[in-house]
């Protein structure tokens, strides 16, 4: 999975997962249509549950999180001021982290 390819790439630098913290952005319901009692149209919230128990596993806390909704988003985080910046087409948000 890509978290855990990334914290290993973290502790290939030296960089101890100790010291990582996660925000949460994503698990839309983009299929509108789609049928929701059908659990494998949830594909969404199955990605963040995912990401909250690989995170859970890997004792890493989520301190923020943007996610569900009807609406894809853009992530940007800006490691200068610990500010994540999520924008959909209708606004753009910001979570502090730092």
């Amino acid at each position: 999975m890509g978290i855990e390819a990334l914290v290993n790439d973290f502790k290939a630098r030296g960089i101890s997962p100790r010291r990582l913290v996660a925000f949460i952005a994503g698990g839309a319901n983009m299929l509108k249509s789609a049928p929701l009692d059908i659990p494998a149209m949830r594909v969404g919230e199955r990605n963040v549950e995912m990401a909250h128990e690989v995170l859970s596993e890997m004792q890493i806390p989520i301190i923020a999180k943007d996610v569900g909704g009807q609406r894809g988003r853009s992530v940007v985080f800006d490691p200068s001021d610990g500010i994540v910046y999520v924008k959909t087409l209708e606004e753009t948000r910001m979570h502090r982290l730092m």
